[in-house]
C-alpha cells in the first residue's frame, strides 16, 4: 500500500509466524487493506483457503459479511488499544493485535482462520449446513471440505499463546520503524476530502473516519503538516470557493453563503470580509471592473 512503508524485518516476521503457526498472518490498515501478508492469496483456485474459495465462488453473500466483520472486530481494536480474539460470522477464530504510534491505532495484526478444538464439531456442522444451503454439487462440496481440513485447529490457551507473541512483535515493529505511515499521503487525501466537501455538512470526525484515522491522529497531521486547524482549513477553502463563484457566477451571496453551509448570511459576510478585506459586493464589484478592464 502506497500509504506505508514496510521494510524486509516486517516481511521476514510475517513469514516467520506463518511458517511457526500454520496461521495466516496479515498486516492491515484501519480500512482493512492489506499492507503485507503472509500466505499470500494463492493464483490457483485449487490451492485456495476455506475462506478464498467461499468469498471467490459467492462474493455477494460472504464478501461484505467478512469485510463487516472483520472492519467491526478493526473498529473494537482501535478503540480499545488492546488485542482481540474473535469468531468470524461462519465461527472461525481470528485474532487482532494492535500497532500503535503515539498512543493512536494505525495498523492491526491480523490473523485467521482457526478452529477451536474444543467446538470443531459444530463448526464442522454449521459449514456442512452452509454447504447445503449454497446447494453446491457434491464435486464443489468435497472442494470446500478439503479446504476446510487444511484450516488450523488450536485451543483458546495456544490462540492466546501466539497473540502475545504477536504484541511482542507489534511493539518492536513501530519502536525500530520496521513500518511507518507515510502522512504526506494523508495530508493529500484530507485536501482531497475538502475539496469535495466544501457544500457538505462535513466535521473532523466525519474527515478522519474518511481517511481511516483517528481525530486526535488527524488534528496532529494537520497541524504539524499545514500549520493550520480543521476548521480554519475549511474555513479559508470555502472563503476560495465563495470568492470563485462570486467572480463566476450571478448567484446571489444569500445563495452562496448557504450552498457553502453557512447557516447564517450574516456570518459568512463577516467571515468574507476578515478574510479578503473587502465586502462580498465590494469583491464583486472590484473582480467586475477589472475583468471590464482588461
Amino acid at each position: 500500500m502506497k500509504d506505508y512503508s514496510l521494510d524486509t524485518e516486517v516481511r521476514k516476521m510475517l513469514e516467520n509466524f506463518y511458517t511457526m503457526s500454520g496461521i495466516r498472518v496479515g498486516l492491515h490498515s484501519l480500512n482493512n487493506e492489506i499492507i503485507g501478508e503472509y500466505r499470500h492469496i494463492a493464483p490457483d483456485r485449487r490451492d485456495y483457503t476455506f475462506c478464498e474459495m467461499i468469498r471467490y465462488d459467492h462474493p455477494a453473500d460472504f464478501s461484505m459479511k467478512c469485510f463487516d466483520c472483520d472492519i467491526n472486530a478493526i473498529e473494537r481494536v482501535r478503540e480499545t488499544k488492546k488485542a482481540l480474539i474473535y469468531r468470524c460470522h461462519v465461527g472461525f477464530m481470528e485474532a487482532l493485535v494492535p500497532i500503535t504510534a503515539h498512543g493512536e491505532v494505525f495498523c492491526v495484526l491480523f490473523i485467521g482462520q482457526i478452529i477451536d478444538e474444543n467446538d470443531s464439531a459444530m463448526t464442522k456442522a454449521r459449514v456442512r449446513d452452509m454447504l447445503d444451503i449454497m446447494k453446491c454439487s457434491d464435486e464443489v462440496k468435497a472442494e470446500y471440505i478439503a479446504a476446510y481440513e487444511k484450516i488450523p485447529v488450536l485451543s483458546a490457551e495456544k490462540l492466546r499463546a501466539y497473540v502475545y507473541f504477536l504484541e511482542i512483535s507489534a511493539q518492536s515493529i513501530y519502536d525500530n520503524s520496521h513500518i511507518s505511515r507515510l502522512d504526506v499521503s494523508k495530508t493529500e487525501q484530507f485536501r482531497y476530502y475538502i475539496s469535495r466537501n466544501l457544500c457538505s455538512h462535513i466535521t473532523i470526525s466525519d474527515a478522519a473516519k474518511n481517511l481511516g484515522l483517528s481525530t486526535s491522529h488527524l488534528s496532529k497531521i494537520i497541524s504539524r503538516d499545514m500549520g493550520t486547524t480543521f476548521t480554519q482549513y475549511l474555513t479559508q477553502c470555502r472563503m476560495e470557493e465563495a470568492k470563485r463563484m462570486l467572480r463566476t457566477s450571478s448567484q446571489s451571496v444569500i445563495s452562496i453563503s448557504l450552498m457553502l453551509k453557512f447557516n447564517e448570511p450574516t456570518y459568512f459576510m463577516r467571515q468574507f470580509k476578515k478574510y479578503t478585506g473587502m465586502s462580498c459586493t465590494e469583491y464583486r464589484r472590484t473582480v467586475g471592473e477589472a475583468k471590464g478592464g482588461s
